[in-house]
């Protein structure tokens, strides 16, 4: 399985979605909310964005206000602020997540992989910090998949939040898999119908095909941070896994929700 950063992941889908499936997407324009009064699409590198920015709380309502989830001019949005968003939709104009999801060690290997190499930048002759010290200090990431679904990003986990992510997850996702990634992929074209809308035709299905493949295979070799490795059953792995038990159940879950939700796409 590929530790893949989430940064590069990000990037990966948002080629995909523009250039390989011609998404019509909502997402940071960085235009000042206060000059935005109706809802635009526009290029911005070839790409089809809206003028709204979901990456604030004050974007995310000035959607709102606009109306985005019954305009018709967007088919994605993308936001991490996964609660505020819900605000944008209602039982008529609907939406539904979809993720993709990775095994929490080697995210978390991976994010300390990205913190080695801003800590190199800063600080040259530093010494580097092993990854057990990493993962008994305050920077490695603590169960951050269960945190944001349940929308609870400090204080203790209870085993009540993670009946509430496994909820939502279940209900109001497409669950995704990163080491089943072309699988999860073609799900989320037969659900959202990208394939097959007139306006996404300016691909043919096998230049389309070629665009994806092509974005899919550069994925790990643009990622800078997939080369800790980290061997289950390890010191390292343990110590790992303390800090993201939670998460670990969450995606064994998921996995679950995977094999599961296969028969909607049969």
């Amino acid at each position: 399985m590929e530790i893949l950063n989430i940064q590069v992941l990000r990037y990966v889908l948002y080629d995909i979605m523009f250039h390989c499936q011609k998404v019509f997407l909502i997402t940071s324009s960085n235009l000042l909310v206060l000059f935005v009064k109706s809802l635009e699409v526009f290029q911005v590198a070839g790409r089809n964005v809206v003028n709204v920015d979901f990456y604030n709380p004050q974007g995310i309502e000035l959607g709102r206000s606009l109306n985005v989830a019954s305009s018709g001019k967007l088919e994605m949005v993308v936001s991490p602020y996964l609660h505020q968003s819900a605000s944008l939709f209602n039982p008529q104009n609907n939406g539904r997540l979809f993720t993709l999801l990775r095994h929490p060690i080697e995210r978390a290997a991976s994010s300390y992989g990205m913190y080695l190499q801003q800590e190199k930048a800063r600080n040259p002759a530093s010494p580097p910090m092993s990854i057990s010290d990493y993962a008994k200090s305050n920077r490695v990431e603590n169960n951050w998949m269960v945190r944001f679904l349940s929308n609870k990003m400090s204080g203790p986990l209870e085993n009540g939040d993670l009946v509430l992510a496994k909820d939502i997850l279940k209900h109001k996702f497409i669950v995704g898999l990163l080491d089943q990634k072309e699988e999860s992929l073609q799900r989320f074209n037969m659900y959202f119908g990208w394939n097959t809308q007139p306006a996404r035709n300016k691909l043919d299905p096998t230049e389309r095909h070629k665009c994806i493949q092509r974005n899919l295979a550069q994925a790990p070799a643009s990622n800078k941070f997939a080369t800790v490795p980290v061997k289950e059953g390890s010191k390292e792995y343990n110590l790992l896994l303390l800090q993201n038990s939670f998460d670990m159940e969450l995606y064994i879950y998921a996995k679950q929700l995977f094999q599961e939700q296969r028969s909607y796409f049969a």
